[in-house]
């Protein structure tokens, strides 16, 4: 029982963490270390696409290493990839604009006559007074950029890490460039739904 409270607590936390963090706009960081990865290592960088975008976090990429200490070959073992996709947000769509509706009566005496009613006003879907809400987003649309570090030599992945952020009105390669600091900070390390700030 006492385990279950800690893994229960642990998991509150972590749920919390990333709404609380996803509600300020900023960032959230996961990654998985599969094996260590040595400090100042040569590492080769490249994308899952050559698009103009992608080429251009590539630059961001090899940067970001240079500063934190890693030497930067394209004939290197270590191949960091990397790819990026937006995920749909959801939406409510509250139905049609109706101004009258009708109600059969359940009762098949008989006795009362179908209900009439004259829809004047409705907040979701609208009425003689006004238009409604229309649709609703439910969940934002998001921004992830994914990034994984194998060893072409044995075939072994070493690191898979993912960044996610609500994409609001920010350019994508802006919120990438962003996030790409976070993750080399983080490189070869475990991390658990760190949240952080989209400069």
């Amino acid at each position: 029982m006492r385990n279950f409270t800690i893994v229960l607590g642990v998991l509150c936390l972590f749920f919390s963490d990333a709404v609380w963090a996803q509600s300020q706009g900023d960032g959230i960081l996961n990654a998985v270390s599969y094996r260590p990865l040595k400090a100042g290592i040569k590492i080769a960088v490249e994308p899952y696409d050559n698009s103009a975008t992608n080429m251009k976090l590539k630059g961001h990429f090899e940067s970001a290493l240079r500063k934190a200490g890693y030497e930067i070959s394209d004939t290197s073992n270590i191949i960091m990839s990397f790819e990026t996709r937006d995920e749909a947000g959801a939406w409510v769509q509250p139905g049609n604009r109706t101004y009258i509706e009708l109600h059969n009566n359940p009762d098949r005496r008989g006795v009362e006559p179908p209900k009439v009613l004259l829809n004047l006003y409705n907040s979701d879907r609208g009425g003689v007074f006004n238009s409604g809400r229309g649709n609703r987003e439910v969940t934002p649309r998001k921004y992830r950029l994914e990034t994984t570090i194998d060893n072409k030599s044995n075939g072994r992945r070493m690191w898979h890490a993912w960044t996610i952020t609500n994409v609001g009105a920010a350019d994508s390669s802006a919120l990438a460039a962003s996030m790409i600091p976070m993750m080399v900070k983080n490189l070869g390390q475990t991390v658990r739904g760190q949240a952080f700030e989209i400069k």
